[in-house]
């Protein structure tokens, strides 16, 4: 496994880990894990798109933009993460137009904020958030595809969206200009494991093997690289990172 960092930040455990996959030659993945001045916790993932060399530029750039936030204003925590994220996308865009090298690239985000005992997400494409609390296995975040957009109006039915070619096709994503992400926040408990991953490890490992490797009571570290290996062993046909928290103790 290459790049990979363990972690433990006052109430919480960390690791993260990216991994090229067995098809790439690049990786164009990008994972963040810092605290910032207010003590908050700040953990992401972005996978970079435009199926080139330099797809991973627009992640990377996203990257270093999330190192800039020192906080989240108290009492505006999802409004000003909102129009970070749509800031971030209109800079991508800009960047991309700027250089035509770079021109059509695009990058997923999904990241979390961990502030006392709530946590505030935002996503834009399709990496994911997941909550492990008692047992069970959430989806947090919702892949902004174009399938499950057809989904919403009425015009593909959820199990045919299952299938259906418009799942592979991105409806939101930063880098085009007009990013509109979804975000949400929640409640910690003690015992909470948090999962951010991109599509590289759940295209190639179900929800089922995903929640098993998680129940298994390895420690974090263990458990990525189970999740990575398994990756691999189905294909590894993308790149594959991964950020997992897990919350000993509530402030």
């Amino acid at each position: 496994m290459k790049d990979r960092i363990t972690l433990e930040i006052k109430n919480i455990d960390i690791a993260a880990a990216t991994h090229t996959g067995l098809v790439h030659q690049t990786n164009e993945d990008r994972y963040m894990v810092r605290t910032m001045r207010d003590k908050t916790l700040l953990i992401g993932v972005a996978d970079g798109l435009g199926g080139d060399v330099y797809s991973d530029v627009a992640a990377e750039l996203a990257r270093r933009e999330l190192l800039t936030l020192e906080g989240l204003p108290e009492g505006n925590e999802i409004e000003f993460l909102e129009t970070f994220v749509k800031d971030l996308d209109v800079y991508i865009n800009s960047r991309a137009q700027t250089y035509p090298r770079l021109k059509y690239m695009a990058t997923t985000l999904v990241c979390a904020v961990l502030k006392e005992d709530s946590l505030f997400w935002i996503n834009a494409g399709d990496s994911r958030f997941y909550l492990l609390r008692n047992g069970h296995l959430h989806q947090i975040s919702r892949d902004q595809t174009l399938a499950n957009t057809l989904v919403d109006e009425g015009r593909l039915r959820p199990e045919e969206a299952k299938t259906h070619y418009s799942r592979k096709i991105l409806d939101q994503c930063l880098g085009y200009g007009s990013c509109e992400p979804e975000s949400g926040r929640l409640k910690v408990k003690k015992g909470d494991l948090l999962l951010l991953s991109t599509d590289g490890l759940y295209k190639m490992i179900g929800h089922q093997l995903i929640l098993k490797i998680l129940s298994s009571g390895k420690n974090l570290d263990e458990i990525i690289k189970m999740l990575i290996d398994s990756a691999l062993a189905k294909g590894g046909k993308d790149n594959i990172t991964i950020v997992m928290s897990y919350v000993k103790e509530t402030l």
